[in-house]
């Protein structure tokens, strides 16, 4: 389980810096994703990603 969460926790990371390497054309728009990439990387670091996840997708 826990490869699976890790293979799941790259994908996703691979992901936003292909969509932040897409937006990063405009400053302002760097900064955005700057704070985006702090704010993943913290969830990422204290280990929430599921559950920020689940809670995400409970808005949308």
């Amino acid at each position: 389980m826990k490869n699976q969460n890790e293979k799941q926790i790259k994908e996703y990371v691979n992901k936003f810096k292909d969509l932040r390497n897409q937006l990063t054309k405009n400053n302002d728009v760097k900064k955005v994703c700057d704070l985006i990439n702090d704010l993943f990387f913290e969830v990422y670091k204290n280990n929430l990603i599921d559950e920020v996840i689940k809670e995400i997708n409970k808005h949308d």
